[in-house]
């Protein structure tokens, strides 16, 4: 059924009088830290995760919707009993709070409009705008001929395992989409790679060096512990620069620097730490041995974000340019480990590019673990799906409107017929603007709760469109 002028009107009212009972129901689930964890027993993805999710099913259940956990791999809310369905997919996991924030993470601050907190952005509101859309559709009464369904996600961050485990027992929908970008729509993603980097045994003066809290975050925080080098060497080295700091213990030099975070599929748009620390303790002759060499690999390859330095510099008309990012270092056994989170481009070629990771790696003498390869996510924009869409955005968002591609990574990639569909707008106002804040995995993540309420309406909206298409 098409959204007429009335039930337009009935929607908006049912919204504004239930802003402050959303707003309620989302501070609820971004108080609880649900960064996900793998963990034996029942909870495969931490006990964070777990609680996020049988609250989430649980407020779904008290408004009247359908509920199933999959062995809290993920979960689902549901309203009507069509043969087919159409999915909207958020997720309840967030990445490590990391460093700086000015608000506690793990308390959601109402402020001006906007809520600050860990998931508010990634990916917590999404979670409660798809649930409220399927209240909407109950409480006002409005049939559909396919069962929609919102799925509730736990392990979105890091591996999509919960995705996995949903479509082996249950069968895709006809068409899902995911709020997990911006409005309008997200046609294609980059593929996503993501691997260690692990040195031989070394030798030197390293003692220590790690950094980073996720793979898909560029690290603001890492540190090295270098021994056999004076307070006075490392002080002159480090100058007035203000990204460093030092103290000595038990005679050894520690070593702390600060970058910028920012998400993994625009590297360009933060400091990396990790970068920070090889460039100072090369440049100035800190560290020796073989350690220095294992450190000079890892100082090329972060030397660029965009493939050039692992002999991958692909790029495409459709996604872009490759990027990647060292996302955690760590020094265990006497190896170093460097993890690289890379997105490249929807028509690169997949032989050759891992061939050209693993030359160059192994020619350090590196080795690559845990390699694994998230492949490209693309829909025709010629598709019904897609054009209904982008129609809705046309009509109610900007009649300028224009499909996109990114190099996130989104629930849409593993779908057979998916996209990434808001919930962001354009021109949504800042709450502030400190560099390196706000972001969704920055410190300070916020949303502007009224974008959110718009995207509720937007997809009632779509879903009505959707549901007339024969799929």
């Amino acid at each position: 059924m098409e959204a007429s002028k009335e039930l337009l009107q009935q929607v908006d009212s049912w919204i504004l009088a239930h802003r402050d009972e959303f707003i309620q129901d989302l501070q609820t689930l971004v108080n609880i830290k649900s960064v996900a964890e793998s963990t034996p027993g029942e909870h495969p993805f931490g006990e964070g995760c777990a609680e996020v999710l049988d609250k989430a099913l649980e407020m779904s259940s008290r408004y009247g919707l359908d509920t199933k956990n999959y062995e809290y791999y993920c979960g689902r809310a549901s309203y009507g009993d069509g043969d087919k369905e159409i999915g909207i997919f958020a997720h309840l996991d967030v990445v490590p709070e990391g460093n700086d924030w000015i608000y506690e993470p793990y308390h959601a601050v109402v402020k001006d409009g906007f809520m600050i907190g860990r998931g508010t952005a990634d990916n917590k509101s999404s979670a409660i705008a798809e649930m409220y859309t399927l209240r909407i559709l109950k409480d006002l009464g409005i049939k559909t001929r396919h069962k929609i369904f919102a799925f509730y996600g736990c392990n979105e961050e890091v591996g999509m395992k919960d995705m996995d485990y949903y479509l082996e027992h249950e069968k895709a929908p006809v068409f899902g989409f995911t709020p997990d970008a911006g409005f309008p729509l997200c046609y294609a993603e980059k593929g996503i790679i993501t691997a260690d980097f692990v040195s031989r045994e070394i030798e030197g003066n390293l003692v220590d060096f790690t950094g980073g809290h996720a793979s898909n975050m560029v690290p603001d925080y890492a540190k090295i512990v270098l021994s056999g080098v004076s307070e006075e060497q490392v002080k002159a080295a480090i100058g007035s620069d203000e990204h460093f700091t030092l103290h000595m213990d038990n005679g050894n030099a520690v070593i702390e620097a600060k970058g910028v975070s920012a998400h993994a599929a625009g590297p360009d748009n933060g400091v990396n730490a990790i970068y920070l620390l090889c460039n100072l303790v090369l440049e100035n002759n800190l560290i020796t041995g073989s350690a220095k060499d294992a450190v000079a690999f890892i100082q090329h390859v972060l030397s660029d974000c965009h493939g050039k330095s692992l002999q991958v510099p692909f790029e495409d008309d459709i996604t872009g340019i490759i990027t990647h990012a060292g996302g955690m270092i760590r020094f265990q056994d006497k190896k170093l480990r460097l993890n690289i989170n890379m997105r490249y481009p929807v028509k690169a070629d997949q032989e050759l590019l891992e061939k050209n990771i693993f030359a160059t790696v192994e020619g350090a003498g590196f080795t690559v673990e845990n390699f694994d390869n998230s492949t490209p996510q693309y829909v025709p924009v010629d598709h019904p799906a897609i054009q209904a869409l982008m129609d809705v955005c046309r009509e109610y968002i900007d009649p300028n409107s224009e499909p996109y591609t990114m190099g996130g990574g989104t629930y849409a990639r593993k779908m057979p017929m998916g996209v990434a569909f808001g919930a962001g707008l354009p021109n949504t106002p800042k709450l502030f603007d400190i560099p390196g804040h706000g972001s969704a995995h920055g410190p300070d993540e916020y949303i502007n709760i009224d974008m959110v309420l718009k995207a509720i309406r937007i997809f009632i909206i779509a879903l009505l469109r959707l549901d007339e298409l024969e799929f």
